[in-house]
C-alpha cells in the first residue's frame, strides 16, 4: 500500500519496455522486473533509472513480477539468496 499512488523503482536499471499498463526494467543485478497495473508511466524505453525513482502512478494496486533467465522468481529468492 502506498497512499501517494506512486510506483518506485526497486533498484537501479534500464527501462526495456513501456506500455499503458506495465513497465519492464532490467535491473543492474540481472533481474527483470515487470511493474504491472500502472495508470501513468513516467519513464520511456531505454531510460536509465535509479533506485526509489518514481517511474509511474497507479490507481488501486500494483503487481510486481521478477524474472531471472526468463523464469519467474520470488522477491525472497532474489534478495535473500543474492542470485
Amino acid at each position: 500500500y502506498n497512499s501517494s499512488l506512486r510506483v518506485y523503482a526497486i533498484d537501479d536499471g534500464v527501462v526495456t519496455n513501456v506500455e499503458d499498463e506495465f513497465i519492464y526494467i532490467e535491473h543492474d543485478n540481472g533481474i527483470v522486473a515487470k511493474y504491472q497495473n500502472i495508470s501513468n508511466p513516467l519513464v520511456n524505453k531505454f531510460d536509465r533509472i535509479k533506485e526509489y525513482q518514481v517511474i509511474a502512478l497507479f490507481n488501486e494496486f500494483i503487481e510486481l513480477y521478477f524474472y531471472k533467465d526468463g523464469c519467474i522468481v520470488s522477491y525472497e529468492e532474489i534478495y535473500n539468496k543474492n542470485m
